[in-house]
């Protein structure tokens, strides 16, 4: 696992998620955005790429489920907890098109001590229609030094 040290009470949000998320070699690859909005909520976006595609020319179930699970542990990190995903499922409702950029939409519906429950809404920025939704539950495997 990554050494991953830094302090979140002497960081903002967005830095703690974008320092952890620089770390991860495979969510740098599909390109995933990790920001903070006014209300200091998440939000993951994400340019659906032909890297990304199947042979549909839409995007692949598998690129849409990384970026749900990406979006889900991002949310995660404000717990002041280090996860990792114990289950996940997903839905996925329409196809993406290269080109489209997709949004997600992550809440924490359960935080316990050793686990999480989280829920994910991705919605494309192109049509602002539902593309998917996910759920995971993510297990603790330690504390993000305060």
């Amino acid at each position: 696992m990554a050494d991953f040290n830094i302090h979140i009470d002497e960081s903002s949000a967005e830095t703690v998620i974008n320092s952890y998320y620089k770390l991860n070699p495979f969510t740098n690859d599909l390109g995933i955005k990790f920001a903070l909005n006014e209300k200091k909520e998440i939000i993951v976006t994400m340019l659906i790429e032909k890297e990304h595609s199947n042979f549909y020319s839409i995007s692949h179930g598998g690129v849409l489920m990384s970026f749900c699970d990406a979006a889900m542990g991002a949310v995660c990190l404000n717990t002041k907890k280090k996860v990792v995903t114990l289950d996940f499922n997903i839905n996925l409702i329409r196809a993406v098109n290269i080109g489209d950029i997709i949004e997600a939409k992550p809440i924490i519906i359960h935080n316990g001590g050793h686990t999480l429950v989280v829920e994910c809404s991705v919605y494309s920025k192109n049509t602002g229609k539902l593309v998917c939704t996910s759920r995971a539950t993510m297990y603790v495997v330690g504390k993000i030094d305060a």
